[in-house]
């Protein structure tokens, strides 16, 4: 993209508001002239256009949507906005329903999932960054530290990550990678359990996740969800078990 079609692009966007400003990220709601939508513009800076094209191209409906990165000084992303609430708010106020804890459960699985097919590891899922939009669904947000697993690393380079949700191998003790993200999902999931007062399924998954030893949680987001799509058959199959046994008895 030239840079005067790039600085036009750009000046389609009109603030709305400020949403939070780090060290590491400005977040605005913004206003786009062009087809009169909200979106949400972050400003990073430095490069990380190669992470936020990758997730441009990565179809996820529990992902929000890029819609177009920009390098000026900094790096510009232009993301979906999603209406909602994050997971922390809705545990705070006690409102948290066990279906919702099993639709987060599904979505953040599969969520990470796609990331790390694309070996992008995300690196600070928390509460803070999980959305319940108001259409019902759930988003995974806030990539502002994820970065690309690198298989000749035996480390990260630098210690990112939120207190009581970082796994053990982000403070200098290996390279995060996919048991990372799950290790904080579940963290996450068994503080969502916790606030619902629901067992089952879910909490034998995050139990599993948040093991201290990477080797004894799942290999990856993928067999978390196909654990837990099992478990959550398990009733089905023994009440028909059950009929089975009864209708031998006839027969």
């Amino acid at each position: 993209m030239s840079r005067n079609l790039e600085s036009y692009r750009l000046s389609l966007y009109e603030t709305l508001e400020n949403l939070s400003e780090t060290e590491l990220c400005c977040i605005d709601k913004v206003l786009c002239t062009l087809d009169g939508r909200a979106y949400v513009r972050r400003v990073y800076g430095e490069d990380k256009r190669a992470l936020f094209e990758t997730l441009k191209e990565t179809d996820c409906p529990f992902i929000p949507r890029i819609k177009e990165v920009f390098l000026t000084t900094d790096t510009v992303v232009i993301e979906e906005f999603v209406a909602g609430r994050t997971v922390a708010d809705v545990i705070t106020d006690g409102a948290l329903t066990a279906a919702q804890v099993r639709s987060c459960a599904e979505g953040l699985f599969s969520a990470l999932a796609a990331l790390h097919a694309r070996g992008v590891i995300h690196r600070d899922v928390k509460p803070e960054n999980i959305m319940f939009a108001d259409d019902g669904t759930v988003r995974l947000i806030d990539y502002g530290i994820a970065r690309f697993y690198k298989e000749d690393e035996k480390r990260d380079t630098e210690k990112f990550g939120t207190a009581g949700y970082a796994a053990p191998e982000q403070y200098g003790f290996g390279q995060s990678d996919a048991r990372t993200d799950l290790y904080a999902a579940g963290i996450t999931l068994l503080k969502m359990c916790e606030a619902a007062g629901l067992n089952g399924p879910v909490k034998a998954a995050a139990l599993k996740c948040s093991k201290f030893d990477p080797q004894n949680r799942f290999k990856n987001a993928e067999e978390a969800l196909k654990y837990l799509h099992f478990r959550q058959k398990l009733p089905y199959f023994a009440v028909l078990a059950a009929v089975l046994a009864v209708l031998l008895l006839f027969f």
